[in-house]
């Protein structure tokens, strides 16, 4: 059988070479990465969207094949419309055995792609979206009235959905048998991120031992809420002057760049934090091993953060603002402080409080180990392997020995 992980958008960014556009790091394609490390029994593909290639483009790498097609400039009805795309899947799931693996389960093009297909397993991966849309979406494109009910009918024609979080599941089930839904998320590679002494991490990084330090990983970004956790410091730099911040990431767009640092200069906090651009996941484990507390002050859109999972991986402590999935991890974890969201007050007492009276220390990681890529793939390829024996009649997954 084949399994096709199918992305729903373009690439987001300055573009990189079309030779490389297949390396780009998507949630899609570290799946497809960890299956073909898990597994060499099934056939694994990785295919998206892209508005800026006129032609097909078709790479095969590290035993999976990538197919990028040319999508629509157009936002109507939905951005990053593929038509080619669409023509393949149908013509594959045509030809025999496949399984679509489908990446967002809401206002995505590829949500409807269940409705126009037939012959084969649907599964649908929840990334933080939300499952309806609310009154103001429909008010601001009306379209969307028409959309909405297509989306519900694709949504029973999907044989199985992975959401990130409790409340999704009982969202989607008005819609869907509980037990064609499981909450999981997105695996984490407890090989790469494993804590290290901090003094040899902050050694590694050239960071001064006796100094503390507070860590930021994402992009830069108002849902990210960035500029909230700026206004935050000025009381803790002023009462704790050993602290510094790290921000690793990048900024989605050079205004809000801009924003950000005429924010520093205007708070007078430029001396004390360190914008350091994008790091390789190969080298954030020294990161989170070095610094003294994490931190994460999104206002909107996340699901349930990987970085969290890294961060505690690592054995880090964290403040995050209690949105979405992140009470749940939470309230998993055992540990971690949450906070409200656009409050730069409640930062500044979460850390202040952080600092004064330090929680007692809990092995963060060996809690995480369920969010770890081989439990993850465990739970992925029990549902799979029971779709194949329904529509195909095969047999069990082998797993492979070297799996992270």
């Amino acid at each position: 059988m084949k399994i096709i992980h199918l992305l729903n958008h373009s690439y987001r960014g300055k573009w990189p070479l079309p030779q490389t556009l297949h390396r780009v790091d998507t949630f899609s394609r570290r799946y497809a990465l960890k299956m073909r490390e898990y597994t060499d029994q099934y056939e694994i593909e990785c295919w998206n969207p892209e508005r800026m290639i006129k032609e097909s483009i078709v790479v095969r790498e590290d035993g999976i094949t990538y197919r990028i097609f040319p999508a629509s400039l157009s936002s109507f009805p939905y951005k990053h419309f593929s038509l080619s795309m669409l023509k393949a899947v149908r013509e594959e799931c045509a030809k025999g055995e496949c399984l679509l693996f489908i990446h967002g389960i809401h206002g995505k093009w590829t949500n409807l792609i269940p409705l126009m297909v037939k012959n084969g397993p649907i599964v649908s991966q929840h990334h933080g979206e939300e499952i309806f849309y609310r009154i103001k979406k429909f008010i601001s494109k009306p379209r969307r009235i028409i959309l909405a009910p297509l989306e519900q009918q694709a949504y029973k024609k999907v044989d199985h959905f992975f959401v990130l979080y409790p409340e999704v599941k009982d969202k989607l089930s008005k819609y869907v048998p509980k037990d064609k839904i499981s909450v999981q998320t997105i695996g984490v590679d407890f090989n790469l991120f494993r804590p290290c002494p901090k003094e040899e991490a902050k050694r590694s990084l050239k960071l001064k031992q006796e100094k503390r330090y507070l860590l930021y990983i994402g992009m830069f970004e108002n849902r990210k809420g960035t500029e909230f956790l700026l206004k935050s410091l000025p009381p803790i730099f002023s009462k704790y002057p050993d602290t510094e911040l790290l921000l690793i990431g990048k900024c989605a767009k050079t205004e809000y760049q801009e924003m950000l640092n005429a924010l520093v200069r205007q708070l007078g906090i430029g001396d004390r934090i360190q914008f350091l651009g994008t790091i390789r996941n190969e080298d954030l484990s020294l990161f989170y091993s070095a610094t003294d507390l994490f931190l994460l002050p999104s206002v909107t859109g996340e699901g349930l953060p990987t970085v969290l999972i890294e961060a505690a991986a690592c054995n880090l402590p964290f403040i995050a603002t209690s949105i979405r999935g992140i009470p749940h991890f939470v309230e998993v974890m055992g540990g971690g402080i949450l906070v409200e969201p656009g409050s730069p007050e409640a930062i500044t007492q979460a850390i202040d409080e952080f600092f004064l009276t330090p929680p007692i220390k809990i092995d963060l990681r060996e809690k995480a180990k369920r969010y770890d890529w081989d439990t993850i793939l465990k739970g992925t390829f029990e549902v799979i392997e029971k779709l194949e024996k329904q529509y195909f009649g095969k047999g069990k997954t082998r797993a492979l020995p070297h799996c992270a």
